[in-house]
């Protein structure tokens, strides 16, 4: 990567920079609904919570761990996330949005302040940018362009590795196609397929399908019990069974009652 280049990859993330550390978040909730306002760039961003009673909270993965994440559930059971923080911060909001959707508060209000923190990378990033840019205004027109070798012998010198990784791919697609057909076909005389259509929530195996999805799965034949968002039951989720015959299709759409 040239030194101009870097200087410019420097100066935007510099700038991002500045203007993460500018941004504030504002939630304010009645009983009517969320409002999420950002700031730098501006944004304002509305949810209903008209009938919604159920507020849950859960925890990122990967470098998210251990930021808490706090999201109403609406009527087909579709997350809506309105704030992130730690954990305690979000068994104190769940406590607060259930008493606002239950009626025994007026509002609540959260406030995410700029990170002024993420500026201390601003200045480091700019005397970087201009080390650079006088890095290139010195060097340019010292290098003298190596000779090129003839494009007979850099093809030769390409095709015999570019031929081995060739043949290596195209054998390990073979051998995959060839592996997932006789591993199908020998599901194929022993499993059913349960195919989920997803109008509302839907959890079945440890797995959550959301409003709008579709999943297949191979199983074994027999039973399964497969849970349904629906708000009007107890608990939220109505249970419902559905049978796997082996070797059929059996299409279940996950939507409550029927």
């Amino acid at each position: 990567m040239s030194a101009a280049l870097v200087a410019v990859v420097a100066l935007l993330l510099a700038a991002v920079s500045v203007v993460m550390g500018l941004r504030e978040t504002r939630l304010t909730c009645t009983p009517a609904a969320c409002v999420i306002v950002k700031t730098y760039p501006s944004s304002r961003t509305e949810h209903s919570l008209a009938g919604l009673e159920v507020v849950e909270i859960y925890e990122g993965s990967g470098k998210q761990r251990g930021v808490w994440r706090v999201s109403v559930i609406d009527l087909q059971g579709t997350p809506i996330r309105l704030h992130s923080t730690t954990q305690d911060g979000a068994e104190a909001l769940k406590r607060e949005l259930e008493q606002l959707l239950a009626g025994q508060r007026e509002t609540l209000e959260r406030v995410t302040p700029p990170t002024y923190w993420a500026w201390l990378f601003a200045p480091l990033l700019l005397v970087f940018a201009i080390y650079e840019v006088r890095a290139a205004i010195r060097n340019r027109g010292r290098y003298v362009k190596a000779a090129k070798p003839s494009s007979s012998s850099f093809a030769g010198s390409l095709k015999r590795p570019l031929l081995m990784w060739l043949g290596l791919g195209v054998g390990a697609f073979v051998v995959a196609a060839i592996a997932n057909f006789v591993l199908a076909r020998g599901l194929a005389d022993s499993t059913g397929v349960l195919r989920l259509e997803c109008r509302h929530r839907c959890d079945f195996g440890g797995m959550s399908c959301m409003p709008g999805g579709v999943t297949e799965q191979s199983l074994n034949p027999g039973e399964y019990t497969v849970k349904i968002w629906n708000p009007a039951v107890a608990g939220s989720w109505e249970p419902r069974k559905v049978r796997v015959e082996i070797g059929q299709l059996t299409r279940f759409v996950c939507e409550p009652g029927g």
